[in-house]
């Protein structure tokens, strides 16, 4: 007997078996289909897994990009920075300086005319105009000085960055040698009624260069306190006197010139500067109109071995205004400089360089003091021409000649000779000849040796033999020891 229930399920699935079989054919689903699209929607819901699981892994934050890229500028910079301590502002400063020890000692008590605040060098023997004892200049009077004054604190500058692509920099170095006459001004102590302290260990600060540069590829332009343009060849020497008033040529001056780089033609490479410098001189000054330079470098090969020939000159004339009834005149200035440097190999070179000119002791040619210095030569007679209508000058010459040779990386050895005369058709008045030499030779060598890349310790030996207009002849044999630490 059938219940209720059984009569209710029978008639639900006949019902269910009707409408399966009155569907259109097309429209009917089988169990396959079903199962098929099961599988499917199981199969893409596991790959939107593995692609949600996949950004998660890779996705990084803000702050994670923010330290990566503070990483990489912070070792870029690390990269191209120099090495060793700098300071740095918006448009870039490094710090540069060298620390020098020196003692000398000289056997004619040279430089005791010339020593100021404990000075260490001298570019002649001195006259020895006196008996011994009784003067400080006296033969055989030795002297020993110490010094560091020669130490130098540097900046170089770079920047701001130029649409153009040029480069703009500069530098400012000092160092403590100025020439105070061997009197500081101060408060106690003093001599006299002058209230100056004595120079002895007082070191003040002196202006070596100051300048700017504005370069472009094949031209630039600087400007300020440099070395002379048109003398660039230079003896390596312990003694900062650098063997000036002996054949060495130039000093620094405020100056400003043009270079332009021509580039390579005739088996070499071209530089010209033209320019203009103030001498210092007063007389030059009062000329108002500045002296003119020029300097040409040609550097090439001869015969496989790298070589440089650098030609310089300048014009520019002294104005001698007095109180005189001859009223004022002028005394022109001039002189030329033909230099060489040959290096045939990384331990031997050879440099030399030849002067001649006209009135050319602001430039470190001839004698550095007299009376006569300053106002061109006397007349034929011994007559001092100070304001009368003579135009002739202190005419000077000279040179110098080095071989350098370093047997070991570590070991740099120099020797040279330089010479400094005054021509023979001066007229010089009597009184005069004891300060201005006829002639003032010298000989040196050296030894320098790097304990490390930044510390040098070096001796030099140097000779001078001075032949006074007067007659007298004067020599002086000088030892230097120095220790150079550089930063």
């Amino acid at each position: 007997m059938r219940t209720p229930g059984n009569k209710i399920l029978a008639g639900i699935m006949a019902g269910i078996l009707f409408m399966g079989f009155a569907l259109p054919a097309q429209a009917q689903v089988t169990l396959d289909d079903v199962l098929k699209r099961v599988e499917a929607l199981e199969k893409e819901n596991a790959e939107l897994k593995a692609e949600v699981q996949s950004m998660k892994a890779t996705q990084v934050s803000a702050a994670d990009i923010q330290k990566a890229t503070t990483a990489a500028v912070a070792s870029a910079t690390a990269a191209s920075a120099p090495t060793g301590n700098f300071v740095k502002t918006k448009y870039g400063v490094e710090l540069y300086g060298i620390v020098i020890a020196t003692a000398a000692y000289d056997q004619a008590n040279a430089g005791s005319g010339q020593v100021f605040n404990g000075t260490t060098t001298i570019y002649n023997a001195p006259h020895q105009n006196a008996v011994a004892g009784t003067d400080v200049n006296a033969k055989h009077h030795d002297l020993l000085r110490a010094s560091a004054q020669d130490s130098r604190l540097g900046l170089n500058f770079s920047g701001p960055a130029m649409d153009s692509g040029a480069k703009l920099t500069g530098k400012l170095e000092m160092d403590f040698a100025a020439n105070t006459s061997g009197f500081i001004k101060g408060d106690n102590s003093t001599t006299g009624s002058t209230g100056n302290l004595t120079g002895s260990g007082v070191y003040m600060p002196r202006l070596r260069l100051g300048y700017l540069s504005y370069d472009q590829d094949k031209w630039g332009v600087t400007a300020g306190q440099n070395w002379d343009f048109f003398s660039q060849v230079k003896p390596d020497m312990l003694n900062a006197a650098n063997l000036w008033r002996a054949g060495s040529f130039g000093y620094r001056h405020p100056e400003v010139y043009l270079t332009n780089r021509w580039g390579e033609f005739l088996a070499g490479k071209w530089t010209t500067q033209v320019g203009a410098l103030d001498s210092e001189d007063p007389d030059q000054q009062n000329s108002a109109t500045p002296v003119a330079g020029a300097a040409l470098k040609y550097e090439t090969k001869i015969f496989g071995v790298a070589s440089a020939i650098a030609i310089g000159g300048f014009y520019g004339k002294d104005s001698l205004d007095t109180a005189t009834a001859y009223g004022s005149h002028t005394v022109p200035i001039y002189g030329t400089v033909v230099g060489m440097t040959l290096k045939f190999t990384d331990w031997l070179a050879f440099k030399t360089q030849g002067f001649s000119g006209s009135k050319v002791n602001q430039f470190m040619g001839g004698p550095g003091s007299s009376t006569t210095l300053n106002l061109g030569l006397n007349d034929s007679t011994g007559t001092n021409v100070n304001g009368t209508t003579s135009t002739k000058g202190l005419r000077d010459m000279g040179g110098f000649v080095q071989l350098t040779y370093n047997p070991v990386a570590k070991i740099e050895t120099n020797f040279g000779a330089g010479i400094d005369s005054i021509n023979g058709d001066a007229y010089i008045l009597t009184a005069d000849q004891q300060y201005l030499w006829k002639a003032n030779r010298s000989y040196y060598s050296n030894i320098k040796y790097s304990l490390t890349k930044d510390v040098l310790v070096g001796l030099e030996y140097q000779n001078f033999n001075t032949n006074w207009l007067d007659g007298m002849k004067s020599t002086d044999n000088r030892v230097q020891s120095s220790v150079i630490y550089k930063f």
